[in-house]
Formats: C-alpha cells, sequence, structure tokens
C-alpha cells in the first residue's frame, strides 16, 4: 500500500482550503513516512502484526451522491431517533440529506468543519488553534496518519452558559470496501 497516493488524493480534493490545513496534513504525512508503521520487533508492537495494512490497496472515499442516500437512510433509523439533532458522514463526507439540525438551542453550532470554513466563521481561529493543539505526533504512527488523512470534521460548539439536554447523534458510515476516512 503507498499510503502516500491516499495523501495526495486528499490533498488534490482539499485545494482552496485554508493554507493551515493544508500544513497540518503535510506535518502528519512528513511525521508519518519518518516513522513509518509500526512493526513487531518494537516492544510496544510485539503483540501485535499491522504489516497487513501496508499489503492492502485502500482507497480515499469520494462523496457519495444520488440515490445513495435514499438507501442510507433506513439504515441509520437503529442508530438515531427522530428527536435528536444529527450529523451524518458518509464515507467520511458530510450528507446534509441526512442530517437534521434544525432542533438545536440558540447559540449551539454542530456543523461539519467544511460548512464553517466556507461560511468564513469567526469560531474558525480558535478550532484551528484546537486542532493544532491536539497534534500528537511526535511518536505514534496511526495519530500522524490520521492528521495526514484528515480532510473533514465535526465541529461541536456549546457556549459555557447554556445545556444541551438531549443527545447529538453523529454518525460516520462507510459505503464500500477498502476506503481509508479519518473522522475527527
Amino acid at each position: 500500500m503507498n499510503f502516500s497516493n491516499i495523501y495526495q488524493s486528499v490533498d488534490a480534493a482539499s485545494k482552496g482550503g485554508p493554507l493551515w490545513l493544508s500544513q497540518l496534513r503535510n506535518q502528519g504525512m512528513k511525521r508519518f513516512e519518518e516513522l513509518g508503521l509500526p512493526e513487531r520487533r518494537w516492544e510496544h508492537w510485539k503483540y501485535t502484526n499491522v504489516s497487513t495494512l501496508a499489503k492492502l490497496d485502500f482507497a480515499w472515499p469520494r462523496p457519495i451522491v444520488g440515490l445513495t442516500y435514499l438507501f442510507a437512510e433506513h439504515e441509520i433509523r437503529p442508530w438515531t431517533s427522530q428527536n435528536h439533532p444529527r450529523l451524518v458522514f458518509l464515507n467520511g463526507h458530510f450528507c446534509q440529506s441526512l442530517s437534521q439540525l434544525d432542533d438545536l438551542p440558540q447559540g449551539v453550532i454542530v456543523s461539519p468543519l467544511s460548512t464553517l470554513l466556507s461560511q468564513s466563521d469567526s469560531r474558525v481561529e480558535k478550532i484551528r488553534e484546537r486542532l493544532g493543539e491536539g497534534n500528537f505526533v511526535v511518536d505514534n504512527h496511526f495519530m500522524a496518519l490520521n492528521q495526514a488523512f484528515f480532510f473533514e470534521a465535526t465541529v461541536v460548539w456549546i457556549p459555557s452558559s447554556l445545556l444541551v439536554d438531549k443527545p447529538i447523534d453523529i454518525l460516520h458510515i462507510s459505503k464500500g470496501e477498502k476506503l481509508c476516512s479519518q473522522a475527527k
């Protein structure tokens, strides 16, 4: 498996996004290339063989469009309540037609990061700072890979003065085989 190919797909699909997000992904990929996949000869990995991952041919998922949304609607019913706000991602991409965000208290934001970025929301700078704080790729192979393949995130913003009295459902649904989608 060539992880660089997936990174290039994510990077190409993310063109036009903010520079800081591209830099965050680039840092993750560089660190993963330095670390590589963990090996069983290393103490912390001696009981876990991840070499099979290098042999699999994963692909970066493209957005699902059209009738697939109708098919997915019945699949999410067991995992959600009609009375709860919900945010749904199909293969890592936000799916507005399956999401229900109408019933949120005033001031609460539940949104895909891409929506906030496209609206030039004032909270984006704080979100950027938080994502940078989560940059724990120093010695973790899979966190570096997660950061490299990051292209979407769930943002839940609840002011400290508010109480949300019902759950907010966040669903990630994968359709297909050998897809590489990194949820944040």
